[in-house]
């Protein structure tokens, strides 16, 4: 028979032809199918397969689970009898899930404060693997660029303008607190903060802070200045309500 029967099922005509064959070379050589045979001091059936007298895959996982079934034929003399095949268990090959960075916040994400206060907020990060010093975290992206943020690095704190960043190395699989510091604008209102998947709602109420002793950022408002566009985060949670 011809055919990779590791992976098809005989088909009817081979296997009739198969069990045909085998009953003509019994006769042919006086075998008796229902005793043993003994090849190099090994007692077995008389038809056998490839793999049971040499090391090989031959016949192929359908014909040499079902030798036994194919014996019984032919000795029966049921040469056109249909043989009912074992079924392989198809195993779906699992694609590796592949890891991703995880940034949360710590707290709460809705915070008031006085116009021009100053604010805390953490967050906590996971890089998808290992993380250089200084590789990049999350974009940040304000409704106000009078929005002030500062990222704390080995114990000072660094202004940051567009995005975050590892204040050391991370290992994979370890987690980091990162720690900002945010000044809000000095006219009261509602101001939000995308940094990565988290959104910060800022609300300035009350009476104008003083000045904070550490640096400030640029409260002198242009025009430009002046706009509260709210982010994209901010936007995504208003359509979600």
């Amino acid at each position: 028979m011809l055919g990779n029967f590791d992976v098809e099922q005989p088909a009817h005509a081979q296997t009739n032809s198969l069990k045909w064959l085998l009953a003509e070379l019994a006769d042919r050589y006086g075998l008796d199918l229902e005793e043993q045979a003994v090849f190099h001091g090994k007692s077995m059936p008389v038809i056998v397969g490839h793999g049971d007298l040499i090391p090989t895959e031959c016949p192929g996982y359908y014909v040499r689970e079902t030798l036994n079934t194919i014996r019984s034929h032919v000795i029966a003399g049921n040469y056109s009898a249909k043989i009912t095949y074992p079924t392989i268990a198809k195993t779906s090959a699992k694609k590796p899930t592949a890891s991703r960075a995880i940034l949360l916040p710590v707290g709460s994400t809705e915070l008031t404060g006085r116009p021009g206060g100053l604010l805390h907020v953490s967050l906590q990060y996971k890089p998808a693997g290992s993380m250089q010093r200084r590789g990049r975290i999350a974009a940040v992206n304000r409704s106000s660029s009078v929005i002030g943020l500062w990222q704390e690095n080995g114990g000072h704190y660094s202004e940051v303008r567009k995005e975050l960043i590892a204040p050391e190395n991370i290992r994979g699989g370890e987690a980091e607190t990162l720690r900002l510091r945010i000044q809000l604008p000095r006219i009261a209102g509602v101001y939000t903060v995308d940094i990565g998947p988290v959104t910060y709602v800022l609300r300035a109420e009350g009476r104008r802070a003083p000045a904070p002793k550490t640096t400030p950022t640029r409260q002198s408002y242009s025009p430009e200045q002046r706009q509260n566009l709210q982010t994209p985060g901010y936007r995504r949670m208003q359509a979600e309500e």
